[in-house]
């Protein structure tokens, strides 16, 4: 499981500030966001938003299918690195199946 970058010893995860102060690849995409949005381009702005927020977490990089064929594993492990916990599925497994997929994807849209 990935954990969003840890900043002290009082929080488990780094807040957005925090991390694009950290991290300047971040703090670019950020900029490009803000830009897309003042040119107009909302179509392009949740694509980009989605792989933002992915690559906060740590998660850009994981393999889509890596968690089964029920989920997207970025989204996942997207929500697994901002709630601090692996998921536990009523199918008592890491991967999701049939029931928690869609659930998991409503969350992460959410």
């Amino acid at each position: 499981m990935r954990k969003l970058q840890r900043c002290d010893r009082m929080c488990s995860r780094c807040p957005l500030w925090v991390a694009l102060s950290l991290d300047s690849d971040l703090a670019d995409q950020s900029l490009d966001l803000v830009d897309l949005l003042h040119d107009g381009a909302v179509g392009t702005f949740r694509a980009d938003l989605e792989a933002f927020v992915l690559d906060w977490a740590g998660v850009g990089d994981v393999d889509p299918a890596s968690r089964g064929i029920y989920v997207y594993a970025q989204k996942l492990e997207f929500l697994e690195a901002v709630y601090g916990t692996e998921l536990i599925s009523p199918e008592k497994s890491s991967d999701p199946a049939t029931y928690s997929g869609p659930a998991i994807e409503l969350q992460f849209n959410a």
